[in-house]
C-alpha cells in the first residue's frame, strides 16, 4: 500500500496474483513486497511485453540502477528496491513496468464531474419523447377513458 502510494498509481493496479498476494500491476510488470523490500519483476509472464530483444530489459537495467538486480535473464529480470522510491525513481518506474498513474483532479473539476454525474444520472431510465413507453402510457390512459 505504501509502494502504491508513493508510486503515485491508480488504486486499480493493485490486486491479488493467481496465488492470492497483492501486488501493484502494470502493462509490463508487477510489484511485489517482499521481506528485503519491494520486488520488481519486469517483463515476466506477460504475452505483451515492451520488447522482445535483450536491448529492452538492459536499457531497464540502466534506468533502475537505483534498484539491486536480483534476476538477470535475456529478456526479462527482477530489481529489488530496499526502501520507497524517490518521485523521479517513481516515474521511472511506473513508465518501465506500464502501471497508469493516478489521476489528479482539482476541487473545481471535482465538482463539475459530480454535477455532470447528478444530471445525468436518471437519464436512462426516463423514456425519452416518442419511445415505446410513451406510446404504452397514452394506450393505456385511452382504454381508461
Amino acid at each position: 500500500m505504501r509502494f502504491g502510494q508513493s508510486l503515485d498509481c491508480r488504486s486499480s493496479a493493485l490486486r491479488r496474483d493467481e496465488r492470492g498476494d497483492w501486488a501493484i500491476f502494470g502493462r509490463n510488470g508487477h510489484i511485489y513486497a517482499a521481506p528485503e523490500g519491494f520486488q520488481l519483476m519486469i517483463g515476466c509472464d506477460l504475452g505483451n511485453a515492451r520488447w522482445t530483444s535483450s536491448r529492452g530489459w538492459e536499457n531497464a537495467k540502466k534506468r533502475l540502477n537505483f534498484g539491486k538486480c536480483t534476476q538477470d535473464g535475456e529478456c526479462e529480470g527482477s530489481i529489488l528496491l530496499d526502501r520507497l522510491p524517490s518521485k523521479s525513481e517513481a516515474v521511472a518506474i511506473r513508465v518501465l513496468l506500464g502501471i497508469p498513474k493516478r489521476v489528479e483532479l482539482s476541487e473545481g473539476q471535482l465538482a463539475n464531474l459530480r454535477a455532470h454525474a447528478a444530471a445525468n444520472a436518471f437519464k436512462r431510465f426516463l423514456p425519452t419523447e416518442g419511445s415505446k413507453a410513451d406510446e404504452a402510457t397514452e394506450a393505456l390512459a385511452e382504454e381508461n377513458l
